[in-house]
């Protein structure tokens, strides 16, 4: 074995991602990502930094010919005191399981194809009160041959169609994500050569992705102003409930963005086990999985219940940005707490 394919290994054996590897080294991941390709060497310094890592001697780390791991001097004494929670990481990176390069590309392609879907799902249930408060302007206000009462049927009518199919695209697509679930639960062990290739795929997107999400964010804050404008040079009434509506297209637009990308991004975050499905975020993922499968159900009946009940759809959706935030503000607390 040459010396990256052991610096791989050793580093897979022990459950480490190639950033946590560079933080212990003190250097940068690019620097980890080509010593496992082969494209530099480490220096003297961090051959000894390796070593000790992995407790392995520096002669098994350069001599190819060595194909075993030689035990470093005074290792095995040091193991008799190690902590029971590190033995209980190491029997987890043990119990791993393996994807195969196959697995990955068929779970990326997949998210490519469920995340537009997903998207649109959310898209419409945004822009689902547009109809209603388009028609309820006009017919107040005389501005189109519609009396309220039709205006009403049809507005409701299209409410509920459109939130009809968003509902039929997440349970369709859900269910077809929903085997790969353990990706967010379950140690990860990638097939060889398979984590350099994904990685590679992740930093050729890597710039694109923030500025789909900086869009999606920029969309969203910029959709009140027409309105704010509106109300500052005291518009009609008629004029603000139409740029209600538009404040609903934009706003979802920007949503749409924001969830397609995030759930492409996601994807390879789940396969290499950064951001929100490290290792350590696993291992708390339960709970959370559960907090959020009574969460959100809760927020969509408080959604629709305020809605139907008062009408104030053009100002019911601001209900959704705030249950975001809280449900994040929610998951941090929860998190900081299982650190502590």
């Amino acid at each position: 074995m040459t010396l990256a394919e052991k610096i791989f290994d050793l580093r897979k054996k022990n459950g480490w991602s190639q950033e946590e590897l560079a933080e212990k080294c003190a250097v940068s991941r690019q620097s980890v990502s080509k010593w496992e390709s082969g494209q530099s060497v480490p220096d003297l310094s961090k051959i000894i930094i390796l070593s000790d890592l992995f407790h392995v001697s520096t002669d098994y780390l350069l001599r190819e010919e060595l194909k075993e791991e030689p035990i470093a001097p005074g290792w095995q004494e040091k193991t008799e005191d190690v902590p029971w929670s590190q033995n209980e990481e190491t029997q987890e990176s043990q119990e791993s399981r393996y994807i195969s390069r196959s697995e990955a590309e068929e779970y990326l392609e997949l998210t490519d194809q469920c995340a537009p879907k997903i998207a649109l799902g959310v898209l419409l249930c945004i822009i689902s009160p547009a109809t209603l408060i388009l028609l309820a302007a006009l017919s107040e206000y005389r501005a189109f041959p519609v009396t309220e009462a039709m205006a009403a049927g049809i507005g409701v009518t299209t409410l509920l169609v459109l939130v009809a199919i968003a509902v039929f695209l997440f349970i369709t697509n859900g269910m077809r994500l929903e085997k790969y679930q353990y990706l967010e639960q379950e140690l990860l062990d990638l097939e060889d050569g398979l984590e350099q290739e994904l990685r590679r795929q992740y930093e050729e997107n890597r710039i694109c992705f923030p500025r789909k999400i900086a869009t999606g964010v920029i969309l969203c804050i910029l959709a009140a102003v027409p309105l704010m404008i509106a109300g500052a040079l005291e518009a009609s009434d008629l004029i603000c409930c139409i740029l209600t509506a538009l404040l609903l297209v934009i706003v979802s637009i920007g949503v749409f963005i924001l969830v397609q990308t995030g759930m492409e991004y996601g994807g390879f975050q789940r396969l290499l086990q950064e951001g929100d499905f490290t290792r350590y975020n696993k291992s708390a993922s339960g709970l959370e999985n559960k907090f959020g499968g009574i969460y959100w159900p809760c927020i969509v009946a408080i959604y629709l219940a305020y809605s139907f009940i008062t009408g104030n759809w053009q100002y019911s959706w601001i209900i959704w940005p705030v249950a975001g935030v809280a449900f994040a503000a929610i998951q941090g607390v929860c998190r900081l707490v299982k650190s502590k």
